[in-house]
């Protein structure tokens, strides 16, 4: 009888992308291959629930979602950058739960670099303001609003953005 696993294991071993890959239909070959099928199929399904219960900011995390799968391999973008973790994958996920219901979603980008995620605002011409977060509380931002720049790290805890953070995406949206 197969060895039950518990989800957060088979995601941090395996990755979201391959753990959806795992679920797709037709990679079964023998009985006890269709019984992991159907257990995967069942991780990924809760694990996009668990996304889903987010109210308001479901769809971004839906994107968050999409941007893990597509993200979950070493050399994505066809040369050495490093798979999106699942350590930063929760990172990111905490930081778009704990914006204020008032800041619209952000749009996402990937470091090549690093495997860190950009949320990105843009308010117009010259109005932009950006955070990166990786595996660590550090959070990289930079902006521009109109003449005026800035940059810097600040740390995040997990459940609350730095205020000067939530000014700067306010300023750059006014």
């Amino acid at each position: 009888m197969p060895e039950l696993v518990s989800a957060a294991t088979v995601v941090a071993l395996c990755g979201y992308g391959a753990l959806r890959q795992l679920s797709s239909p037709g990679t079964a070959l023998s009985g006890e291959a269709a019984a992991r099928a159907r257990g995967a199929i069942e991780l990924v399904v809760g694990y996009q629930k668990s996304f889903a219960l987010s109210g308001a900011r479901s769809e971004v995390l839906s994107t968050l979602v999409d941007l893990a799968e597509e993200h979950a391999m070493d050399g994505w973008d066809g040369a050495e950058a490093p798979a999106l973790s699942n350590a930063t994958i929760e990172n990111v996920r905490a930081f778009i739960l704990a914006l204020p219901s008032w800041v619209p979603d952000p749009e996402f980008a990937m470091d090549p670099d690093d495997g860190a995620v950009s949320m990105e605002w843009h308010g117009g011409y010259r109005r932009l303001f950006s955070v990166s977060v990786g595996e660590s509380s550090r959070l990289a931002y930079a902006g521009l609003d109109g003449t005026e720049s800035v940059h810097g790290v600040a740390r995040f805890d997990g459940q609350t953005i730095p205020s000067f953070l939530v000014r700067c995406i306010e300023a750059v949206l006014a």
